[in-house]
């Protein structure tokens, strides 16, 4: 559905164009220049429009590397028009140590509690939602599964965020002390109108031979995208 990772401009259906407030230019997990964003924690984020994004069935992947877990960071958030009808991907909200899928207000939450402090490494997340439930993959393993649905998100109005949370109107920037701002990378988020299989996942988290693994995909799987430089 779309794609952004070295540059904020996505040519997705909605011809979105994201802006960068503070986030700077860095190396990606394959060390190559400027092709990810660094966010310092204070302040920083960027900003396009969510109107249209999947509101019911879609997977949300997202490369991200934090310095810091200690700020709840809301990796990426999008939609809301009443309480309860956004979509947030955070690390720690709450004080809580995990992946966390919330909607403000407690109207749906997941959690994928994780053992070690996901920091100063570059890790693969991908939520997946639909009718049979909710998936969450972490490296390309699957480490939480439930029959919750979020098929509750509102997108036709508001912002899509990356390094901030969304209001529970669908504005961004908002933070608050359960929602902070991300200290550290992000790279390569890609938003599906689709449920992708557990291969798919597999597929993407290897893709150009990250993990030392052969592996090569012949198309994007329907997604929506074109190079972002």
């Amino acid at each position: 559905y779309g794609d952004w990772s070295s540059d904020v401009c996505s040519s997705d259906l909605y011809g979105r164009n994201g802006l960068s407030f503070g986030a700077t230019l860095s190396a990606d997990r394959f060390g190559h220049s400027n092709q990810a964003f660094y966010f310092n924690g204070v302040g920083q984020y960027i900003k396009a429009s969510g109107v249209g994004l999947p509101n019911k069935t879609r997977s949300v992947s997202v490369w991200f590397k934090l310095n810091s877990v200690q700020n709840k960071p809301t990796l990426l958030a999008y939609g809301g028009t009443v309480c309860g009808t956004s979509w947030m991907q955070c690390i720690d909200a709450w004080g809580i140590p995990g992946y966390v899928v919330t909607t403000h207000c407690n109207v749906k939450d997941e959690i994928a509690y994780y053992y070690n402090e996901p920091v100063d490494t570059w890790i693969h997340w991908v939520v997946i939602t639909d009718s049979t439930g909710t998936r969450n993959y972490v490296n390309g393993d699957l480490v939480k599964s439930s029959s919750q649905f979020f098929d509750n998100t509102s997108t036709g109005q508001g912002d899509l965020a990356f390094g901030t949370a969304v209001f529970w109107d669908g504005t961004a920037p908002h933070t608050d002390e359960n929602h902070g701002w991300t200290r550290g990378f992000l790279d390569d988020i890609r938003i599906y109108s689709r449920a992708l299989s557990a291969l798919e996942i597999i597929l993407l988290y290897h893709e150009n031979n990250w993990g030392n693994q052969n592996i090569s995909i012949q198309n994007r799987w329907n997604m929506i995208s074109v190079p972002l430089l």
